[in-house]
Formats: structure tokens, sequence, C-alpha cells
């Protein structure tokens, strides 16, 4: 049996918001929110998100991601 004790991963419930006009567009779950925002910006997706997302690059700015959310693992 193995004696060591491994913490449960925190996973993130997320919005992301659209800056230009403050509307979030997206709710996520995550338990790595850098890479999972990264992922997003990288934009290589071709659904709604991803093209609210280019419309917000298009104009400069990036997604605003604020967190929802740490529930304990799952």
């Amino acid at each position: 049996m193995d004696s060591h004790f491994y913490p449960p991963k925190q996973h993130y419930i997320y919005l992301l918001i659209n800056p230009l006009n403050q509307q979030p567009f997206y709710i996520g779950m995550t338990d790595n929110m850098e890479f999972r925002i990264k992922q997003h910006i990288d934009g290589r997706e071709d659904t709604a998100k991803s093209k609210v997302i280019k419309h917000i690059q298009s104009q400069n700015m990036t997604p605003v991601a604020v967190i929802l959310e740490t529930p304990c693992g799952r």
C-alpha cells in the first residue's frame, strides 16, 4: 500500500469575459489555469468561442479570465 498522500488537484471554474463589452462568453473548468488560458488564446479551434477571441484580438485586446470557484478535487 502506498503511504504517500497526494492531495486532490484543484479544479478552477472560470469565465472568459469580452473586454469590448464586458460580457462573459465562455465558462469552463480546468486544473491548470495558465495552460488552459494559453490554449484559448492560441485559437486553434473553429468554434463560436474562438471567433469571439479572434475578434477581441483583432482589437489588440485579450479576453479577461475570472476565476469563479476553486472547488476541491473531483
